[in-house]
């Protein structure tokens, strides 16, 4: 019986104190909690209906460069293959605008408002 700890005053702290402190700072927490939840909500749904409205002007612009560059890349690439710089240029081009439409979809799927399923 040496080893047990005798507390001063002989009994153990109260938990009661703690927790009543704990219950009067936890409201003001939640509802911060909630307003910056419903913040973030109204934000991201404007930003995504801002860029879903965008999204024909931005893919049209896209497939304007991608297809060309494309058709072009796979031309140069048989018909000059001497020319590499004109060859990787192309190919480049085509590549990054196929990337910045597909991230431009992706995006517009990680902020939906709606539970979207992101599975192939």
């Amino acid at each position: 019986m040496n080893n047990i700890y005798k507390f001063p005053g002989g009994k153990a702290p109260s938990l009661t104190n703690g927790l009543t402190k704990v219950k009067t700072v936890m409201p003001f927490a939640s509802i911060a909690k909630g307003l910056l939840a419903v913040l973030w909500t109204v934000v991201r749904t404007l930003l995504f209906f801002v860029m879903y409205w965008l999204r024909f002007p931005v893919m049209f612009v896209c497939n304007l460069v991608f297809i060309p560059m494309l058709l072009a890349f796979l031309f140069v690439w048989y018909a000059f293959p001497d020319k590499a710089n004109m060859v990787w240029g192309f190919g480049t081009v085509s590549f990054l605008a196929f990337i910045v439409k597909w991230s431009y979809d992706f995006f517009l799927i990680a902020i939906s408002p709606e539970n979207v399923v992101r599975s192939l």
